[in-house]
This record gives structure tokens, C-alpha cells and sequence, in this order.
């Protein structure tokens, strides 16, 4: 498991694992939901940035991170470590470090 990897989510779209690798151990990831665009909130665009995968556009829903078992985290079918700096600015808004 590493930090910025996409797994299925079991209801549909993808969680985004966002813990730090520093704490691989835990029994438990904290993730951020990615819905498709079309399911974006209004409001302010930097909590919900976008990113691709596989074709898709898809969202990611800050406002709706939490943690689940990190065993429901199989195979990653994606990276997004280059979105980085979008990812920790909506997390730091979310958390209120901006």
C-alpha cells in the first residue's frame, strides 16, 4: 500500500489512500472517496479537485475522508502522486491549514 494510490471502491468509484506511508502498520487507511465529475458539489472548487483515471474524470470528495479497514484496499489501479500538492491543499482546507 502507498500513499496516493486508487482502489475500487465496493459501491462504486474509487478511495484514495491518503495516510502516510510512515503508518503502514495500522490496521486502518484513511481515504478520500473519487466519484465521477459529474457528481462534484458547488461550492469551492480546491476541496474537490479532479484527476483522470483510466478516460474518466473523476472528483475528489475531501469532505467525505474517513478511515476503513485497510484490508478492503486490494490491488491499486492507479497513482496519483503527481497530483500531490492538489490532493494535500484540499485536505489542508478541509482541516482547516490554509
Amino acid at each position: 500500500m502507498a500513499r496516493l494510490d486508487v482502489y475500487p471502491a465496493p459501491e462504486g468509484g474509487y478511495w484514495l489512500d491518503c495516510q502516510s506511508d510512515q503508518f503502514g502498520a495500522l490496521n486502518s487507511r484513511f481515504i478520500a472517496p473519487l466519484v465521477e465529475e459529474s457528481e462534484r458539489p458547488a461550492g469551492d472548487a480546491r476541496l474537490t479537485p479532479i484527476f483522470e483515471i483510466d478516460g474518466t474524470t473523476y472528483t475528489m470528495q475531501t469532505h467525505l475522508s474517513g478511515a476503513v479497514a485497510a484490508r478492503l484496499l486490494r490491488e491499486p489501479v492507479a497513482n496519483l502522486v503527481e497530483h500531490e500538492y492538489a490532493i494535500g491543499a484540499a485536505l489542508d482546507l478541509l482541516l482547516g491549514r490554509y
